[in-house]
């Protein structure tokens, strides 16, 4: 008969791991001159295209003028891009 698992132990084997690979793309992300949050927008951008600054302070959990900020910081370094059709940032410069 199969072992099932309850989500105690599934949670026991999984955080130590999820712990090991956030340590691991910390470590790869260090020597980017970025913080965790600017990686995270521009990961987010990648992977959904365009987003109204809006939508990008709430998926992040900061609020909109942290993110004004931090839009227009990556589109000053080139990560990103405002279009003026929607005035949304995409992630190419």
């Amino acid at each position: 008969m199969a072992h099932t698992q309850t989500a105690h132990e599934l949670a026991n084997e999984f955080t130590p791991r999820l712990s090991k690979l956030v340590r691991l793309l910390a470590r790869e992300t260090a020597g980017t001159g970025m913080s965790r949050t600017s990686l995270s927008v521009l990961a987010t951008l990648r992977d959904a295209g365009t987003a109204r600054i809006t939508e990008l302070a709430e998926t992040e959990h900061v609020a909109q003028p942290s993110m004004t900020t931090l839009v227009w910081k990556s589109r000053d370094s080139c990560n990103a891009r405002r279009t003026r059709t929607t005035d949304a940032p995409s992630p190419s410069c």
